[in-house]
């Protein structure tokens, strides 16, 4: 659990993420009853850790992606359905 800490941190210290923006904290109350804080992560958070800067606008164009066709909960590729003969419109219809 520390290891993954440490790297959740790096993230924060490297400028890629706001803390604020991307971690709410929660209590959370245990088996034995107990209420504890949680910090909970949102998707940027849990996404990979990469030092470049060619990866890191990587990884934020794909959980942009990412988070937009779990918004959407579709993906439709208009050249692919151009290839085949469908319209857009066609498609959506189904």
């Amino acid at each position: 659990m520390k290891t993954i800490g440490k790297h959740v941190n790096n993230v924060f210290r490297a400028g890629e993420l706001e803390k604020d923006s991307v971690v709410v904290n929660f209590a959370t109350t245990s088996a034995d009853g107990k209420t504890y804080q949680t910090n909970h992560y949102n998707l940027d958070v849990i996404s990979y850790r990469v030092k470049s800067s060619q990866g890191v606008r990587f990884r934020q164009w794909a959980t942009r992606t990412f988070k937009q066709h779990l918004v959407e909960g579709y993906t439709l590729n208009q050249q692919r359905l151009q290839q085949r003969g469908i319209e857009m419109r066609q498609a959506l219809r189904h």
